[in-house]
């Protein structure tokens, strides 16, 4: 079942028409299926595309709990196809990648692209004099003076790849969590160098007290 919704989910972003599918919705099971007389090349075929626009194997796939929901498949596979959707100078509308619960931060923005990196599948904007760099994920929808419909709070704005308003919510709470997650991990750890090389070691290894193995430490009084 999980190949036949990878398949049916890429059908869906590449919006392949619906008589030209080899997927089909029950709507009784809330569950898609191979239509009758499928040409299995094809359903290969595309079952492979999909692949490469989530930058797995099929082994990674099937092996990941995580797509046992559909939902996360469609923001992965957006993720991977998000590159031939935006170019630089194109106004976007995201999920704001420093927005943390508790602030006044705003959760959705709207700014211009900069540029674009489609290997590391991020963006850099500017916004009001500062750089963000957002991942292709936290992309919503794009400015479109013809778009005459409001989505993610902006007029004129047109939704990339059946991006939806359930979408904002999801990564905005992944936005927070990552967020919180790193906050964690500067209370614990900090970052010296030694020897000109960056190591990460927790603060309570950093205690003189608790000498590391492998480095050694200098005394060094003010008549050397």
């Amino acid at each position: 079942m999980k190949q036949i919704e990878l398949i049916a989910t890429y059908e869906d972003l590449k919006k392949i028409p619906l008589d030209e599918r080899v997927s089909a919705y029950f709507g009784d099971y809330g569950m898609h299926y191979l239509v009758n007389d499928v040409d299995i090349d094809k359903a290969i075929k595309l079952r492979d595309e999909a692949l490469i626009a989530m930058g797995m194997t099929h082994e990674e796939y099937l092996s990941d709990k995580q797509f046992m929901y559909r939902q996360n498949i469609r923001l992965k596979m957006r993720e991977g196809m998000m590159a031939d959707k935006i170019e630089e100078k194109d106004t976007i509308v995201f999920v704001n990648p420093q927005a943390v619960q508790g602030t006044d931060i705003e959760k959705i923005l709207k700014e211009d692209i900069e540029g674009v990196n489609a290997e590391t599948k991020m963006c850099a904007v500017n916004c009001e004099g500062y750089k963000i760099v957002v991942p292709f994920r936290n992309i919503l929808g794009i400015q479109n003076d013809i778009e005459q419909d409001r989505h993610f709070g902006f007029d004129n704005c047109e939704p990339l790849l059946d991006a939806r308003e359930s979408d904002a919510d999801t990564l905005v709470k992944e936005t927070r969590e990552e967020v919180r997650e790193n906050n964690m991990l500067s209370d614990k750890f900090d970052l010296v160098v030694i020897f000109d090389k960056p190591v990460l070691f927790t603060c309570e290894r950093l205690n003189r007290n608790l000498p590391i193995e492998g480095v050694n430490y200098y005394e060094f009084s003010n008549n050397a």
